[in-house]
């Protein structure tokens, strides 16, 4: 159970990075940015701080519990993703995609860590082969749902379900 847990929460972090490529053009149309530009802050951005980020994050999670560190984690990335389906403005997609960020580095290493300290030795490198390959299955896997999901609402749907249209 922890296993799955730990690759379920693992996996957000490359799917944020990836899933949100095939949008791109939708994205920089609707908030009028160059294609160019408007990947650098949003993918670029992300990579940055989600690397970055994660060395103070795991030792957070060395000085707060892993699990505890880990559940901020996941609670910053489902704000982060909520804040950027419902406000359409590049400055609130920009936060949303930065608390995405920093949220997926404090997962990574604190998913990886609680592999480490709650499974038996025997158990490990078999749970660290299937962490890799649930990582890179996430982030392949994350242009076909991100274009899944843009096919079926297109990107702006939930501001014009929701009628948000913010600037910050």
């Amino acid at each position: 159970m922890l296993l799955a847990g730990v690759l379920l929460a693992a996996a957000l972090a490359p799917l944020g990075s990836t899933s949100i490529a095939v949008a791109m053009p939708q994205i920089a149309l609707f908030m009028g940015m160059d294609i160019g530009a408007a990947t650098q802050l949003l993918v670029g951005g992300y990579l940055l701080i989600s690397v970055i980020g994660q060395a103070p994050a795991g030792k957070l999670g060395d000085i707060i519990g892993y699990q505890k560190a880990l559940y901020i984690g996941l609670t910053v990335f489902m704000l982060g993703s909520l804040l950027g389906y419902l406000l359409r403005s590049i400055e609130a997609l920009l936060i949303a995609r930065m608390m995405m960020a920093g949220a997926s580095a404090m997962i990574v290493p604190n998913a990886s860590a609680m592999l480490r300290t709650q499974l038996p030795d025997s158990f490990l490198p078999f749970a660290y082969g299937i962490f890799g390959a649930t990582m890179g299955a996430a982030a392949a896997a994350g242009p076909l749902l991100g274009g899944t999901l843009t096919q079926l609402f297109d990107w702006p749907a939930p501001a014009k379900m929701f009628m948000v249209r913010i600037s910050i």
